[in-house]
């Protein structure tokens, strides 16, 4: 199995990637926002997702680790395939996808084309009780998450947990996810509690 690849980009197309790797180039397939952010003759290490099918083997590729565990959650989801979770990546970014699931946000998945009302719904009903979701922001490939990453994850914890507690409440849940992550913005080193306290005083003014 690969996991991983380094070489210098050969050509960039549509929809993948020709990785020179030692005079053998691989075919890649990327989100768009990937390859847009990419140049032929550069560098590259690629995190890399193999699927085989019959007799044949595609190769999907990811610069940070949490887009590939994206990749490989969305297919969890009945009707989404790995090409549909690419082209999915290639709009939402993971700490999008985190927010709009949690928020219940369906327009944002029915920009990917594909995707339509039905499809969107699924998405959000699946994977918002999915263990550890929130945990699945952006990060780096590989080694230890910077300072940014973290702080990413932590704001999504702690407003998932508001959010759900709010929820319970009765609250709707895309207007509560609007008034705590508001909330969490203005002052990132919040407690739980005093969040939860704060959103129930802004959702009882609306």
């Amino acid at each position: 199995m690969i996991g991983k690849l380094t070489g210098v980009i050969d050509s960039i197309e549509d929809d993948h990637l020709i990785l020179d790797v030692s005079g053998v180039g691989y075919l890649v397939y990327c989100a768009g926002s990937t390859l847009a952010s990419l140049n032929i003759n550069q560098n590259l290490a690629i995190l890399i997702e193999m699927i085989v099918k019959e007799d044949q083997l595609t190769l999907y590729g990811f610069t940070d680790s949490s887009q590939k565990k994206w990749f490989k959650l969305l297919q969890t989801v009945q009707g989404v395939g790995a090409r549909m979770a690419l082209s999915i990546l290639g709009i939402l970014t993971p700490d999008q996808l985190i927010g709009a699931i949690l928020a219940q946000d369906y327009n944002s998945f029915k920009q990917v084309s594909g995707i339509g009302a039905k499809l969107a719904s699924r998405i959000v009903n699946e994977l918002q009780n999915k263990e550890g979701i929130t945990s699945l922001s952006g990060g780096l490939t590989g080694g230890s998450p910077n300072k940014s990453s973290i702080s990413a994850s932590q704001s999504q914890n702690i407003v998932g947990d508001a959010l759900s507690a709010l929820s319970n409440l009765g609250f709707n849940r895309s207007e509560a996810y609007k008034a705590l992550t508001e909330i969490y913005n203005q002052n990132n080193e919040i407690t739980l509690e005093q969040l939860i306290k704060q959103g129930l005083s802004t959702l009882g003014r609306r």
